[in-house]
């Protein structure tokens, strides 16, 4: 089930769609504000989720849908 929100990405507010998947969490942003984050898969990217903690996630994926004007992220657990 999916739920909009606004996520904090390395202190950034970004509002979007998140949804929960078995391997980790995919994001819906719009594509431009994506693209004002510089972010791009293999990323280490600080994630403060609404009512958590931050967590360190790793950007497995991006995929850009041109027709729509947003993207889906996909972040998965980073460990070091």
């Amino acid at each position: 089930m999916w739920r909009e929100c606004i996520l904090g990405l390395n202190g950034r507010e970004t509002f979007g769609r998140i949804v929960p998947h078995p391997d980790g969490l995919r994001f819906r942003v719009w594509t431009r504000e994506w693209e004002e984050l510089g972010l791009g898969g293999g990323a280490v990217v600080a994630v403060q989720l609404p009512h958590a903690a931050e967590v360190l996630l790793l950007i497995s994926s991006v995929v850009s849908l041109p027709d729509t004007g947003n993207s889906w992220v996909h972040f998965v657990p980073y460990s070091a």
